[in-house]
């Protein structure tokens, strides 16, 4: 204890003492006066022992209120019988039969009080409830345990804001922001958004965004996108004005600046800048692309071996398309691509014009070599940079040990060069990432040219053939006359001589 507080205290018990003793006088006094007035009793008049009796009561009373009041140690106790105050207490009221009453008013009157003091308490006869003052509010001590606040009352949760509301509201800053109703999570006033996660749509201004945002840092940087949804960890945080994203997956989209981009997987579009129109579906999808448009990722690692490619379609499991305007089904150990049905191509005369009949037939075939061959895996592997815990060893076995029929482009695309060909089935690499193919379905243009040729070929030599043949049976019939004109002059030297 303090030297200041050891001297108030010294001083509130020489109070209490002084007090005590000026109390314990007018007792005494009382007592002396009420025997002079009882020795008078006998001699007074009717009128005058009605008078008597009035001071009597008034004088008791007073007496008694005198002997209910005593100091004890600085405080204050009213008893009907001896009683010490608690020392924690200046005033201490005890009884067992009756209460305590404190100022009774209505909520008009309650709230006219000018300057309330904290911790002034009444009862509010509108309520039918004690209020006290906090400092800043009036607030109702019956509602006390149904919120849990704030002290200025405008940060709390409340789980009966009207009578038999049954609602649980979460206020914050004195805004209403979330509320829960029987099984639902209802968030207010924020823009109809929702956020949910450390630091999700931390950003956002809470204007009519419309944007879900949940888990931590999603949509973090988010300040005026709008329409976007982003549910994983880091799920599109980098996104500031962007918008009608969907990011579904830890780091989907996370340094995505752009719009109209949808990632479903882990680290689906991960470097995804201001790319857009992007579609990723499967973990690690489409990871490379940065600035690349119109481009599609389907199975987990499909993807781009650029980051700037445009209108590309992956997919089947690591997939990776090399060059813009490119799809790509299944990878290297795909041994089957079908259905019931051919592939169609559109071929229809309204959409084609300068239509050409310079197609190489039979001289551009002769020039191809037809092979058998085995593919080398690794070398496969080894091109397009494939980690060995992403290559699948028994599909490669299986499919290096599959014998291979067909040409190698290289040499197709010479034999097209050298007869000025512009042959398109000869898929050539378009970057260093691209490699060599071939366009099989191609092939059978200049196949029907060289029929063709051939048949014309077959058709003139049947023409001579049919000219031989009439030459033919024109001599044998010229021989057969001579035969026969020999014979006759044969016959008749035979008879001149006989």
């Amino acid at each position: 204890m303090t030297k200041s507080n050891i001297n108030r205290k010294e001083n509130i018990d020489q109070q209490a003492a002084e007090l005590i003793e000026k109390t314990r006088n007018q007792s005494e006094s009382l007592k002396k006066l009420m025997l002079e007035i009882k020795k008078k009793k006998n001699s007074m008049n009717t009128k005058n022992k009605n008078i008597m009796k009035k001071t009597t009561i008034i004088l008791g009373a007073l007496f008694m209120i005198l002997n209910l009041s005593v100091y004890s140690q600085g405080g204050v106790v009213i008893s009907n019988g001896a009683a010490t105050a608690d020392p924690s207490a200046m005033l201490d009221v005890q009884s067992d039969t009756k209460g305590m009453l404190v100022p009774r008013m209505t909520t008009t009157q309650r709230t006219a009080i000018s300057s309330p003091a904290t911790g002034l308490l009444v009862f509010d006869t509108t309520t039918g409830s004690f209020w006290f003052y906090n400092g800043s509010t009036w607030e109702d001590l019956s509602s006390v345990t149904n919120k849990i606040a704030d002290a200025d009352n405008d940060t709390k949760v409340q789980v009966e804001k009207t009578a038999d509301d049954d609602i649980i509201r979460f206020d914050l800053a004195g805004t209403e922001h979330w509320k829960m109703t029987g099984s639902r999570l209802e968030a207010m006033n924020n823009g109809n958004s929702v956020f949910i996660g450390e630091g999700a749509g931390a950003a956002d201004d809470l204007n009519d965004r419309r944007n879900v945002f949940i888990g931590k840092q999603a949509g973090n940087a988010n300040t005026e996108g709008k329409f976007n949804t982003a549910i994983g960890y880091f799920a599109l945080k980098a996104t500031t004005e962007g918008f009608q994203n969907t990011a579904t997956g830890s780091y989907a989209l996370a340094n995505n600046i752009s719009s109209d981009n949808s990632a479903y997987g882990i680290n689906t579009l991960l470097n995804n800048t201001t790319g857009y129109y992007n579609t990723a579906c499967g973990a690690q999808s489409l990871y490379t692309n940065t600035t690349g448009i119109h481009n599609t990722g389907i199975g987990y690692a499909t993807d781009v071996t650029s980051g700037d490619l445009n209108n590309v379609t992956a997919i089947g499991y690591y997939t990776k398309v090399t060059a813009s305007n490119t799809i790509r089904l299944g990878n290297i150990i795909v041994n089957s691509i079908g259905g019931h049905v051919g592939w169609t191509t559109v071929s229809d005369g309204r959409f084609k014009t300068n239509l050409k009949e310079n197609v190489a037939g039979l001289d551009f075939i002769m020039k191809l070599r037809p092979l058998t061959y085995h593919f080398d895996m690794d070398a496969i592997a080894g091109f397009n940079k494939t980690p060995d815990n992403l290559r699948d060893a028994e599909g490669e076995k299986l499919q290096a040990e599959t014998v291979q029929v067909g040409f190698v482009a290289q040499e197709v695309e010479e034999a097209a060069i050298e007869l000025g060909f512009d042959f398109h089935g000869v898929d050539a690499p378009k970057n260093e990432d691209s490699h060599y193919g071939l366009r099989y379905a191609e092939f059978v243009v200049p196949l029907v040219k060289a029929v063709q040729e051939q048949q014309a070929i077959i058709e003139n030599q049947q023409d001579l053939l049919s000219k031989y043949e009439s030459t033919l049976e024109e001599m044998n019939n010229r021989v057969n006359m001579l035969e026969a004109k020999v014979s006759d002059q044969h016959s008749e030297k035979y008879v001149a001589i006989k």
